[in-house]
Formats: structure tokens, sequence, C-alpha cells
């Protein structure tokens, strides 16, 4: 067990039972002390969400629109298990040509084509070739009920090479 999470247990066990002891000599009427109480004890599983995305765990947000691919993992569908599979990739968002902040790992809902682009770019890695990540907004038309067309918008992840750098000429 993680020791963060093991102190920030016995934090909230010492402040229900400081909680409790006061009600217990107090005249404050009982459902307040309940109340007061089932409060408490909701900290510990908003906290544990919360620290969730602090301890390495994916994020629960959509990836970057632009980032730089350090690692990912793919796990196909199993229908013997019957699990839907999972993407996870590690990446760091791009801004003004530099990666922002840390690298965070992202959860994405496992499909064949992401596959095939995430094991290319994975073998481009190997190779010492740095991977960047962009999401594309495509315009596909969809047929509704045969009668007329419609634009339904949808999203690609698109892995390519890190462009070589221009230099200025002299």
């Amino acid at each position: 067990m993680n020791e963060s999470i093991l102190l920030l247990s016995v934090t909230y066990t010492a402040l229900a039972v400081l909680l409790l002891g006061l009600h217990i000599y107090s005249k404050v009427p009982t459902w307040v002390k309940l109340s007061l109480m089932l409060l408490i004890g909701s900290f510990f599983y908003i906290t544990h969400d919360a620290l969730n995305g602090m301890l390495g765990w994916p994020a629960k947000r959509e990836l970057p629109k632009e980032f730089l691919m350090i690692a990912s993992r793919v796990i196909e569908p199993d229908k013997k298990n019957k699990t839907n599979g999972d993407i996870y990739i590690w990446a760091a968002e791009i801004k003004d040509s530099y990666p922002k902040h840390q690298p965070r790992s992202y959860h994405i809902q496992y499909s064949p084509e992401l596959h095939e682009e995430l094991d290319k770019a994975n073998w481009r890695m190997r190779r010492g070739v740095i991977q960047i990540g962009r999401i594309e907004k495509l315009d596909a038309p969809n047929e509704v009920s045969g009668k007329q067309q419609t634009v339904q918008e949808l999203e690609r992840i698109v892995i390519f090479d890190l462009p070589d750098p221009q230099l200025p000429e002299k």
C-alpha cells in the first residue's frame, strides 16, 4: 500500500474519532452528529479518488490536442473474459513547441485503428524517432434513415515523427 494513502487514512480516522469524542459530550441533536460522521466518512472516498490522478493512475480527462508520446500499452479485447480492451498512452502536452507539463497517463477505449497506429509509433520510437500525437477532427457523412446526409463530427488520433528543426539561413 502506498504510504500516502495509509497516512491519509490514519489522519481521517483520527479526525473521525476526535469528532465522535466531541459528539459524545456535546448537546447537539443526534441527526446533526450522524450527518457530520457521514460527511467525514465520505471524505475518505472523495480524497482517494482525487489522489488517484496524483499517484500515477490514468487521468480522467481527455488526451491533449497535441502531445509528445512517451509510451503506450494496448490491452486487446478478450471475448473469453468479456473485456472491451483498453489503450493507455503516457504523454506530455505540447504548447508553443515544448512539453507544457510533466507526462501523464491517459486511458482511451480500444479501437483497432488506434492499436495499429500505436504499434507503428512504438516501432519507430524503438529506433530513436520521437513521436508526436495530434487529435484531428473528421467530418464524416452519416446517413440518417436513408433520407438525407448529416455531418457527424469524429475525432482521430494521428501519430507522426517529430519534424526536423528548420535552421535559419546564414
